[in-house]
C-alpha cells in the first residue's frame, strides 16, 4: 500500500511561515536512558546464559566434600527483522502550499531541505515510539504489520510461571452494570474513590459486552465521573449489556502508595538492594503519585514542587510513556535486555530519488532495523496488572 500525503486545509496564500510543527513525541525512553542492557551485533539467535549456584558451608576437614548444586539456564534474544517505508509525490506537492518551494524546475524539483529534513527527524522520532512500545507492549497495534511474532516483556512475564505476579485488586469496585449506549456508561456501588480522567480497566465482565469490536474484559478507558455510582468509559459500547459481575481495576491517587507498598514488599530482598533497582510505571500512575504526594505535603505548597525525579522509599519510580494501563513492573535494569544487529541502523535512514531511475515522480525513505526483548531471572521480576 502506498503512502499517501494529505495537507488539511490546504490553505496557501502566498508564503508560508517557514517552518514546521507537530504534535509533541515520547521517543525510547528505556533505550535512552539505560533502562534495558542492549545486545548488539546479533545476526540471528544470541543465547543469555543464566547460572544459579548453591553454597554449602560444611565442617573443616582435611579431605575435600564437593557441595551445593550449579543450575545452569538460558533465555535467547533473535531480533525480528522489520522496515519503515514512505514516499513522497512530487505531484502532491505541486498541489500545495509547497509549491513555490521547490526548486530546479519543472521536472527537476527538489523536495524542500527543511521538509525533508523535518520529515527525517520525525520518521527518526517515529520509530523510536515504535520500538519503545515493542519493548513493553509488543505487537499490539495496527501500527506493526510485520509477520514475527513479538510479545514484548509485559507478555513475556505474563506467561512466565517463575515471574511473581499480583492482581489490580486494591480499592477494585464491582460492576453491577454496563450500559449499550455512545459513550457506554458503568454502575458501581461508589464512585467516591474515582475521579474524571483516572484510567480503569474491566476484567471479568459476564455478557458480551464489546468496544471496537472487541471483548470489553481487559481493555482500558479514561473516564468521566457522572455521579456517585456511574461514570462514562469516553466510548461506544455494543452488543449485551453485562449483569451484576465483573470488576472495575485501576490505580490512582487513592490508592497508589498501597498498590507501590503491595508490589514493593513481594520483591526479593536481594533484587531491590541491588544498585540498579526500579519501579517502571506507565504515565498516569507516576502522576497519580505525584497527586498523592502533593496532597500530604509540607513546607512550599500543597500543589507547588519543582521538578524532580520519582522514588518510592528511595528507590527510582520509572515514568514510561507507552505501558500497559494499571501495570506496573519491579525488577533491576541489568535483568532487562534488548537485542539488535546493528545500533546504528536506528539512525540511519536511505532516502532515493526514483526519477532517476524507475522514472516515478517520487522520493522514497527507508529504515531498516532488527529488536528482540527479554529478561534474564523469571524470579527477579514482579508484575502488578489487572487480571
Amino acid at each position: 500500500m502506498s503512502s499517501t500525503l494529505v495537507f488539511n486545509p490546504n490553505t496557501y496564500a502566498g508564503k508560508a511561515a517557514g517552518t514546521y510543527l507537530s504534535a509533541a513525541l515520547l521517543g525510547a525512553a528505556s533505550l535512552q536512558k539505560g533502562y534495558l542492557k542492549v545486545v548488539p551485533n546479533i545476526k540471528k539467535k544470541r543465547v543469555l546464559r543464566t547460572l544459579e549456584q548453591e553454597v554449602v558451608f560444611q565442617d573443616a576437614s582435611c579431605n575435600f566434600n564437593a557441595d551445593g548444586n550449579t543450575t545452569f539456564g538460558e533465555r535467547y534474544l533473535a531480533p525480528v527483522e522489520m522496515s519503515v517505508m514512505y514516499e513522497l509525490c512530487f505531484k502532491d506537492l505541486h498541489q500545495s502550499w509547497e509549491a513555490d518551494m521547490l526548486t530546479g524546475g519543472s521536472g527537476k524539483e527538489q523536495v524542500p531541505t527543511d521538509l525533508a529534513q523535518f520529515l527525517i527527524r520525525r520518521m527518526q522520532d517515529k520509530i523510536a515510539i515504535g520500538i519503545e512500545k515493542l519493548i513493553w507492549q509488543g505487537k499490539v497495534s495496527a501500527d506493526f504489520t510485520f509477520t514475527a511474532a513479538f510479545p514484548g516483556l509485559l507478555a513475556l512475564m505474563e506467561a512466565d510461571a517463575e515471574v511473581a505476579k499480583q492482581k489490580t485488586s486494591i480499592g477494585e469496585l464491582a460492576i453491577s452494570g454496563i450500559s449499550i449506549a455512545n459513550p457506554g456508561v458503568v454502575t458501581v456501588a461508589s464512585t467516591a474513590t474515582l475521579k474524571t480522567g483516572d484510567k480503569v480497566t474491566i476484567v471479568g465482565a459476564n455478557a458480551a459486552t464489546l468496544v471496537g469490536g472487541a471483548a470489553i474484559s481487559g481493555q482500558s478507558f479514561s473516564i468521566t465521573v457522572l455521579s456517585d455510582t456511574t461514570f462514562s468509559l469516553g466510548v461506544a459500547t455494543t452488543g449485551t449489556a453485562t449483569g451484576a459481575a465483573g470488576k472495575v481495576q485501576f490505580v490512582n491517587h487513592s490508592n497508589v502508595i498501597a498498590v507501590l507498598s503491595s508490589l514493593f514488599n513481594a520483591v526479593p530482598d536481594a533484587v531491590k538492594h541491588s544498585p540498579d533497582f526500579k519501579i517502571f510505571v506507565p504515565m498516569h500512575i507516576a502522576d497519580a503519585y505525584r497527586l498523592a504526594q502533593a496532597a500530604v505535603a509540607n513546607g512550599s505548597g500543597t500543589y507547588f514542587s519543582s521538578d524532580k525525579p520519582l522514588n518510592f522509599l528511595g528507590f527510582p519510580l520509572v515514568e514510561l510513556p507507552w505501558f500497559n494501563a494499571n501495570t506496573l513492573v519491579a525488577t533491576h535494569s541489568n535483568n532487562l535486555f534488548f537485542g539488535t544487529d546493528l545500533l546504528a541502523d536506528f539512525n540511519t535512514l536511505q532516502i532515493v530519488d526514483m526519477r532517476a531511475t524507475t522514472a516515478d515522480q517520487k522520493v522514497r525513505y527507508r529504515a531498516n532495523f532488527s529488536a528482540d526483548v527479554n529478561y534474564g531471572f523469571a524470579r527477579e521480576v514482579v508484575l502488578y496488572r489487572p487480571a
